[in-house]
């Protein structure tokens, strides 16, 4: 009998260690006044879409049907928090009707926050890869932010190929897109998914020309992730220049044409962003 029970408890023992050590993630809501801080933030308004009359952009004809005529109510539902690269959520929380939401017990440093969208009547949330942002949290600080606010100046220069005149260049920001695809529900018509909807509704879409030296300024830029790009008329066509990497650094980081804008305090700063010296072939 003790020789069963020794067997027992030798073979259950690294089971129930096992069990015990495995890790858990940390709750967002274990506040240390000199390891955390707080995040206040509020939604502004959504400002309405122009997709009604708009053709979806690369899908011809079929971007007719695919753009719905009535487009529905767009809300922000929620935040998630993440902290720095992390892929484990650390919090989530509703926003309130007045467009408010805040998080408690947030680790000091960079984190990142995500908004989930309803649109319609749908039971399911969408985010966007596009609105993955981030600020910095400072221990026993409270950190305010706001989205879909007016945003803030982008500037930066642009060295053109040879032959390529600066006058001749228009440069532009684009949100980054979700994946495009196109869902058909019973009894109707093909259309774009939800994330796409709630894409639309966003419009964050900024061009300009370039001065001639190069340079150039986006006048408001609102928190996003976005890709630059530069286009050329040759011989009256439009031509795609291709990024070829970053001769000078700014104070936000270029990768292969693309780069983040982060969150502001009100959603707008009159200090602008720098991107550097951007090469283009």
């Amino acid at each position: 009998m003790r020789f069963h029970r020794l067997l027992a408890g030798i073979l259950f023992a690294p089971l129930t260690l096992a069990l015990v050590q495995l890790p858990t993630a940390p709750a967002a809501n274990d506040a240390d006044p000199h390891r955390t801080g707080r995040i206040e933030g509020r939604m502004l308004p959504l400002a309405k879409p122009r997709l009604a009359d708009e053709k979806v952009r690369g899908l011809g004809a079929a971007g007719e049907n695919a753009v719905p005529k009535d487009v529905p109510d767009v809300k922000v539902h929620s935040v998630k928090l993440y902290v720095s690269d992390s892929g484990i959520v650390r919090g989530e929380a509703e926003v309130k009707e007045d467009g408010t939401f805040a998080f408690d017990g947030v680790p000091a440093g960079t984190v990142r926050l995500i908004p989930a969208f309803r649109v319609g009547e749908s039971s399911i949330l969408v985010s966007l890869g596009g609105l993955d942002v981030r600020t910095v949290v400072e221990a026993g600080q409270t950190t305010r932010v706001a989205f879909f606010g007016k945003g803030r100046p982008v500037r930066g220069k642009v060295i053109l190929p040879a032959g390529v005149k600066a006058e001749d260049v228009s440069v532009r920001l684009v949100l980054a897109a979700p994946p495009f695809h196109v869902v058909t529900r019973p009894g109707g018509k093909p259309q774009v998914g939800d994330d796409w909807r709630a894409y639309g509704m966003l419009t964050m879409d900024y061009a300009t020309g370039l001065a001639a030296d190069g340079e150039f300024c986006f006048d408001r830029v609102r928190e996003g992730v976005y890709h630059f790009s530069a286009e050329a008329k040759i011989d009256g066509k439009p031509m795609r220049l291709r990024f070829d990497g970053t001769a000078s650094a700014g104070d936000l980081h270029v990768e292969h044409g693309k780069f983040a804008v982060p969150l502001m305090a009100d959603g707008e700063c009159d200090k602008p962003h720098n991107l550097g010296i951007l090469r283009f072939e």
